[in-house]
């Protein structure tokens, strides 16, 4: 873990290395999701939107985005290993599903534009940050070096905050 250290210690990188692989995985699930690049689209109506309770919507949103970032905290235990195939993965659907919206219903898959970057850059974010927490507390315990956690929980709530306004619009979205 020592010849880690130079690039490790550095949320910054840690949260470039996440953006880059959630990226990836996004243009592979829209590559490998199904895409009929021969179909012109825009084969199905839009469908109505119900009424909602944008407070309601909201708290549902958020609470799904929260799980999914209490998943990549909870995945740095593994050193990283878990949170990675986390970020793959929800980046991979990402992808697939917005290939597939914008196959069938072209003219609404904008819509996914006004919340999804800044969603999954909040995911990054609480990524790299459980990351980089994961490794001072290991540093900690085996190095016996001070904790500097400073970074990593202003990195956690940063990337909570981002999740809430991510809520927010994308509730705005549906509503």
């Amino acid at each position: 873990m020592q010849s880690l250290s130079p690039w490790s210690l550095s949320l910054p990188t840690l949260v470039g290395l996440n953006t880059a692989l959630t990226t990836l995985a996004i243009c592979l699930g829209a590559d490998l999701g199904g895409f009929d690049r021969s179909s012109p689209g825009g084969h199905l109506d839009a469908p109505p939107y119900a009424a909602c309770a944008r407070a309601e919507t909201v708290a549902t949103i958020l609470e799904g985005n929260l799980l999914v970032g209490g998943v990549l905290l909870a995945g740095a235990v593994t050193l990283g290993g878990f949170t990675v195939l986390t970020l793959f993965v929800n980046g991979f659907m990402l992808g697939s599903g917005g290939s597939l919206l914008w196959q069938e219903m072209p003219h609404t898959a904008h819509l996914l534009w006004r919340y999804v970057p800044l969603e999954f850059a909040a995911f990054a974010i609480v990524a790299g940050a459980a990351q980089h927490l994961a490794r001072s507390v290991y540093r900690c315990l085996a190095f016996d070096e001070p904790p500097p956690f400073r970074t990593s929980l202003l990195g956690l709530a940063a990337g909570a905050t981002l999740l809430f306004v991510a809520a927010v619009l994308e509730a705005e979205v549906y509503c």
